[in-house]
């Protein structure tokens, strides 16, 4: 739970560190014996050396565990330390040590193949006077992360891009998004009986931009007791930004369940949700739905969120090969969410797309019950049906941004859930139960159909039975509208799925839903 409470914190002081371009010295840079021709193949080579050797737990910061939520926001990086600062479209900020980021970084910065440690010092970071006196003297380096800036909006001003802070969490930006979701490296044993298992990044290499370079690369070394591998991140800031992640992994422990391309998300409440609440907001959530396209398939499927009332949910969707997978924010207006200071209608979208064969597996969907929105409740990876081979080599792409997956088919636009009585449905109150479920499918194609056009709902359900399906256009907006109604055997699961079709071609989504509550 405290990393999933980490990335709440990461959103409110990343808007701390936003800052304006302006002139200013490099941080000084600690002179290393030279390392020749440094590369993507030097971290692999350290990430093979320690898979041979004992996991050895990363030593903490002394003191730093003595720094609250508040002491940490008074520590903030200045702007003139900034590195390549008037050199490059690129600069790399440093965040310190202390609260829950008690684990030491190094990062080094490659030049002409030659890597070469950036030097921690206290000047850095403005630090408030009561907050000064807990930070420990005699730390060599004291850097929990770094961040990376770049004119994404203006010439003249540098856009916060992408963030590595706390395990192996980033966190990444298109034009005009808030933070929102995060990504990581691995995910290790996620909902598993004996707890989850948390890889961190130890080391960042960058390579220093040119000044008029608008992408970047760095290397991370990714430690854990049960994996090493090493990491090849390069950035590419847009209106939809990129990260291509390339990794190779070396496992030790081949028993673990093995989270590949982890994204991680919070949903606290939304408008399928029944659970009455005293909150103004109507909906509460950085992302809504898991979208997925298949390989086996070639189906696009859609999978609202869904709030957990007890126990964890963890839903696989089996697949070859996937063509991609990701958390998304569909739901884009203000006005149902009413939140002026966290603006989740402004929540990027994160989007995998694999880079290279994956083979068989599942995209797997964790929800954890939560009642408070700091913390990440949400995961989405993809697990292989086999165990991770040593060494086994990953690439794929995360795009982030708003509503740039096209899919070519109408999009579920909403869900909407109301409880009916069972009675009146052939059932018994006793016995059973019974849900009306209204969808919500827009698009372009819909929206030029006459009303009397025959398009027709398939629809599923894995138990129980459904009643008074239904199917019309809304004149205003052009949406078209499902109804059923759901009748099941109590304490029962229930799958279902509902996509249109016109004259036999597939107009839609599939839309899927678990009714296990």
């Amino acid at each position: 739970m405290q990393h999933r409470f980490i990335q709440n914190f990461i959103l409110k002081l990343i808007g701390i560190l936003t800052v304006i371009v302006s002139v200013a010295p490099l941080p000084v840079i600690a002179d290393e014996k030279n390392q020749g021709n440094f590369d993507f193949a030097s971290v692999e080579q350290l990430a093979q050396e320690l898979s041979r050797q004992d996991y050895r737990p990363p030593v903490k910061i002394k003191g730093a565990e003595n720094l609250s939520y508040d002491d940490y926001r008074m520590i903030r990086f200045r702007p003139n330390k900034a590195l390549w600062r008037g050199n490059s479209l690129f600069e790399m900020h440093f965040f310190h040590t202390g609260f829950l980021f008690q684990n030491p970084v190094n990062v080094f910065v490659i030049e002409n193949g030659i890597a070469k440690e950036v030097r921690y010092s206290r000047d850095m970071f403005d630090v408030a006077p009561q907050v000064s006196k807990k930070l420990p003297s005699d730390a060599n380096n004291n850097f929990a992360g770094i961040k990376f800036v770049y004119p994404l909006h203006k010439a003249d001003t540098k856009d916060d891009v992408a963030v590595f802070l706390g395990a192996s969490y980033f966190r990444m930006l298109g034009r005009g998004d808030h933070f929102g979701l995060s990504a990581r490296g691995l995910a290790i044993d996620t909902a598993e009986p004996e707890g989850e298992e948390f890889p961190s990044f130890s080391k960042f290499w960058i390579i220093k931009p040119g000044e008029n370079d608008s992408f970047l690369t760095l290397f991370a070394l990714l430690e854990s007791p049960s994996i090493s591998g090493a990491y090849r991140f390069t950035i590419r800031p847009a209106q939809q930004t990129t990260i291509d992640v390339s990794a190779t992994l070396y496992p030790r422990n081949t028993s673990k369940k093995i989270g590949i391309a982890p994204l991680t998300s919070m949903y606290l409440r939304g408008e399928a949700d029944l659970r009455s609440s005293d909150d103004f907001r109507p909906e509460v959530h950085d992302s809504d739905a898991l979208l997925m396209h298949t390989g086996s398939a070639g189906e696009w499927l859609f999978r609202p969120l869904i709030h957990r009332h007890d126990g964890v949910r963890i839903t696989r969707f089996l697949d070859i090969d996937p063509r991609g997978f990701g958390l998304i924010q569909r739901d884009r207006l203000y006005d149902n969410y009413l939140d002026l200071e966290t603006h989740s209608e402004e929540r990027p979208d994160f989007w995998i797309k694999p880079l290279n064969k994956w083979g068989a597996g599942s995209v797997e969907l964790v929800e954890i019950p939560s009642n408070f929105e700091t913390n990440d409740n949400i995961v989405a990876y993809w697990v292989a049906n086999e165990p991770l081979q040593s060494p086994f080599n990953l690439a794929y792409r995360i795009t982030a941004g708003r509503g740039f997956v096209n899919s070519g088919l109408a999009e579920v636009k909403r869900t909407m859930i109301q409880t009916v009585d069972a009675s009146q449905f052939g059932g018994d109150n006793e016995t059973t139960e019974a849900r009306r479920y209204l969808l919500d499918f827009s698009s372009d194609e819909l929206r030029s159909l006459g009303d009397d056009q025959p398009v027709h709902p398939e629809i599923s359900l894995s138990s129980g039975r459904f009643q008074n399906l239904t199917i019309e256009k809304n004149r205003t907006g052009g949406e078209w509208r499902v109804t059923f109604v759901a009748i099941r055997e109590k304490n029962t699961t229930t799958d279902m799925r509902l996509s249109l079709n016109l004259h036999g071609t597939k107009l839609s989504e599939t839309w899927l839903y678990l009714w296990d509550e």
